[in-house]
């Protein structure tokens, strides 16, 4: 066998990744809605303002979104390449109610054990609505 004919580690792991395809799209689980595979992409607080924004609609999702692309604006040049990579030329429906989503990641972060000051800046919420959340959330 001729050395070129040997396939490089990076060669075999670059067509691994196109058959199985991007890296982040193992952290989608396709039993569920969109919305929470982009939650698991983004953050639950960028979801979050796009849920307000555009809830009860659908959105296009660019494959390369630029400066002026409405979801960029909305939640960053940064998070809406990430979605555009996965999500890209599609249209997406996000449900209506952005207060399910926020209240389960706050039940969640606080069970982990984190401070109610640092689940408010995680979110980008006030620590207020952190605390009613969880008193809500306590007295179901």
């Amino acid at each position: 066998m001729i050395a070129q004919d040997v396939p490089t580690p990076a060669a075999v792991s670059s067509a691994r990744e196109s058959r199985e395809g991007h890296p982040l799209r193992r952290r989608l689980d396709p039993s569920l809605p969109a919305v929470d595979n982009i939650a698991r992409i983004i953050g639950a607080g960028p979801t979050a303002r796009l849920i307000s924004t555009f809830g009860g609609g659908r959105i296009y999702i660019a494959r390369r979104p630029g400066p002026a692309d409405a979801v960029a604006r909305i939640i960053g040049d940064e998070k809406a390449a990430l979605l555009g990579t996965i999500f890209g030329g599609e249209r997406v429906w996000l449900r209506n109610d952005a207060g399910h989503l926020t209240r389960k990641s706050i039940s969640q972060l606080r069970n982990r054990g984190m401070s109610v000051a640092r689940i408010a800046r995680q979110l980008h919420l006030s620590d207020r609505y952190v605390y009613k959340v969880l008193a809500d959330l306590r007295n179901r």
